[in-house]
Order: structure tokens, then C-alpha cells, then sequence
């Protein structure tokens, strides 16, 4: 009796501790709750509620948060990143090979394990080389890379696995949409490596020498395969979830604290506060006059102020042209600090090193970024997409 009195005190606690640390650090999901809450009122709880939720956008979510947050605690892209680094000498160089991982591996790992991996990484990298200089450079293009590279495939990002799995599109038809302007964006961003970065050589003598477990490496690839199965709608995503639960709880317990739970939050109660609205037809009828033929810009500007993951989930619900908010929430990434919460990531992580210039790093992000959204969107125009 006393052991489940002490264990309701401690799941209590850790509530308490939860629903704290959303109000004082998670903003979004903060906004999201009281969006949904002010909602109920407005739409008492009934049975309809249920179908709000889109489970397969979750599922896929929380599988995909698990198998990265496995393969990043085994090292296994920084291990990646060691081995090219040791090819590789001068700010030019070893910057392309920063922004490049950042660009091609968030397609497959997300943009936030991306930053979260390799912006450390390369302020390290550049303390050690005596080319710290250039930090405030490297991570605005790294953070850019990131974004950018992260849209061209459904498992970039989170806006993009909503938006795929709402659509309902083919895979072939997804990367043919936002081919064109990641194409731009790779291009653009190895022209700022050679106009803004100086020709400064060194040798590169950084390795960690990290040792990664073969066993678990091969486990989590096979998921991350049965993953892909299911965005591609060959099996069932239930059953992709299932089996990466059942691995992770059995065999790598410590992953299951790695996935972004808020986030998960974050998508429940927009759904509740979507679902909600789209049943108050004088509120429904206005916000589809806003968004019917101007989503993309809609979109984009609503991404500057709530983050381009909520925008594109909001403004979904009052459009049936997913194409159109696929591209704007993508190129909404773009702009403020936090037009996409990978930025945030890795502003918190240079702000968190030594010498650090917030003031600098913030006049320096906002201008390379206002230079690819106006580059991008002029990529539209040309490609008769606004």
C-alpha cells in the first residue's frame, strides 16, 4: 500500500514537473493548449473529438524521433562527420563539409538531429583550429542548410510528414515539388561558403576516435528501413511503431527519453483547436477567405510569428491545396529565429559557447536568411508557383 501511495506521489511530481517546464520553456505547445482550451468552450468534448487526431502523422513522428534519437546517442552521424573532416583542410573546406552534412543528412534524420549533431560539432571544430571567427558564419549556414535540405523529403521534417500523410501524395510527387528550390538552395549556399568564408588553412589533427556498437547500429538502420516502408506506404505505420517501441523499450531503454514529447503535444492540441474551428462556421468561413488563393504567402508570413510546423498545421485545416502550404511552410522556415524551431536549436547552442555575440549572430541569421527567402520565392514566381 505504501509503495503505491509513494509511486502515485512520484507520478504526480513528474506531472507537475512536465506541465511547469511546458509553460516556462515549451511556447509553442503553451500556445497550442491554450488555443485548443479556449476552443472546448466554444465546442463542448463529444464524440467527434477522436477524429481530430491524425494518428499516422504521430505514429510515423515518434517512430522517426526514436530511431534518430538511437542512432544519435550511438554516435553514429558524428562518426560520419569525423571521417570527412580528416580530408579535408582550410575555413572553406571544412565549412562545405559542415553545411553539406547538415543539408543531406536532415533529409533523411530530420533538421533538428541534424543541428543538434553537427552545430557542436563544428563550434568545436573551429575553437580547436583558432578559426572561431568565423562561428557566427558557419552556424547561420549550417542552420540554413538544414532547413532547406530537410524539405525536399516527407521524413525532413515534421511540417513536411503532416503534409504528406494529410495529402496523401506519392512520394515521386513530394520531391518533384520541392526539388527545384532545394536545388537553388544547395547551389546558394556553396556560393556564400566561397563569398563569406576566408582562406585561412589549417591542419586538422580533431578526431574523437568514437567507437560505435555494429550491433545496434544495423538494429536501428533495419527500423529506420521498416520506417521508410511505411512512409511509402508499403506497410502499415502501426506496425513500423510497434516494432521500433518494442526494440527501443527492450533493448535501449535510455532512447525512449530522446524523442520531442512537446512537439507530439504540440500536434494534439492543434488538431483539438483545428478541429474545433472548422465547427464554427462564421470563424471556419472567414479564415478560408484569408487563406483560399493565397496560401503560400499566408503561410510564410504566418510561419515568422508561430513557427512554420504550427502554420502549416493551422492553415491545412482551411485548405484542401497542400502544395501550396508545403512550400510556403518550408520556404516560412526562412526569416525570424523562430519561423522554424531548428533555428532556435541552434541559436541555444552557439549561445551556449564560449565568447558567444547573441547581438552579431542574430543581425548575421536574419540577413542570409532574408537573402534565400527572396531568392526562393523569386524561384516561384519564375516557376508560376505564388
Amino acid at each position: 500500500m505504501i509503495d503505491k501511495e509513494v509511486h502515485k506521489n512520484e507520478l504526480l511530481n513528474i506531472i507537475v514537473s512536465a506541465i511547469k517546464y511546458m509553460f516556462t520553456k515549451e511556447i509553442v505547445t503553451t500556445v497550442a493548449f491554450v488555443l485548443a482550451v479556449v476552443s472546448v468552450f466554444f465546442v463542448p468534448p463529444d464524440n467527434k473529438y477522436a477524429g481530430y487526431i491524425d494518428y499516422s502523422t504521430l505514429g510515423l513522428l515518434l517512430t522517426m524521433m526514436c530511431i534518430m534519437g538511437g542512432m544519435r546517442r550511438l554516435g553514429v552521424f558524428s562518426k560520419l562527420g569525423e571521417r570527412l573532416l580528416l580530408k579535408v583542410s582550410g575555413i572553406k573546406s571544412i565549412s562545405l563539409v559542415f553545411i553539406l552534412l547538415c543539408f543531406f543528412t536532415s533529409m533523411f534524420i530530420t533538421n533538428d538531429v541534424s543541428l543538434i549533431t553537427f552545430v557542436p560539432f563544428a563550434i568545436e571544430v573551429l575553437d580547436m583550429s583558432g578559426l572561431n571567427m568565423y562561428t557566427i558564419k558557419l552556424v547561420t549556414l549550417q542552420t540554413v542548410a538544414a532547413n532547406l535540405g530537410s524539405m525536399v523529403m516527407p521524413m525532413g521534417n515534421p511540417q513536411n510528414l503532416f503534409l504528406y500523410s494529410t495529402s496523401e501524395m506519392k512520394i515521386s510527387e513530394f520531391i518533384k515539388i520541392m526539388m527545384p528550390y532545394a536545388f537553388v538552395s544547395l547551389v546558394l549556399l556553396i556560393v556564400c561558403v566561397f563569398l563569406f568564408m576566408g582562406k585561412e588553412k589549417t591542419q586538422l589533427k580533431y578526431v574523437r576516435k568514437n567507437k560505435i556498437n555494429t550491433a545496434d547500429t544495423i538494429m536501428y538502420i533495419v527500423l529506420f528501413l521498416i520506417c521508410l516502408l511505411a512512409i511509402l506506404k508499403i506497410l502499415p505505420i502501426y506496425i513500423s511503431l510497434i516494432i521500433t517501441l518494442l526494440y527501443v523499450i527492450i533493448f535501449d531503454r535510455s532512447t525512449i527519453k530522446t524523442p520531442d514529447y512537446f512537439l507530439l503535444l504540440t500536434f494534439v492540441f492543434l488538431f483539438v483547436f483545428i478541429g474545433n474551428i472548422g465547427r464554427i462556421d462564421v470563424i471556419r468561413h472567414f479564415l478560408e477567405t484569408i487563406v483560399t488563393g493565397h496560401e503560400k504567402i499566408v503561410t510564410f508570413i504566418s510561419s515568422q510569428f508561430m513557427s512554420n510546423v504550427p502554420a502549416a498545421i493551422l492553415l491545412s485545416g482551411f485548405t484542401t491545396k497542400y502544395k501550396e502550404i508545403l512550400i510556403g511552410s518550408n520556404i516560412g522556415g526562412l526569416g525570424t529565429i523562430i519561423a522554424s524551431m531548428a533555428s532556435l536549436i541552434s541559436f541555444k547552442l552557439y549561445a551556449a559557447s564560449e565568447e558567444s555575440d547573441k547581438v552579431s549572430y542574430l543581425l548575421w541569421f536574419t540577413g542570409i536568411n532574408i537573402l534565400f527567402a527572396v531568392v526562393l520565392f523569386s524561384i516561384a514566381l519564375l516557376l508560376m508557383e505564388v
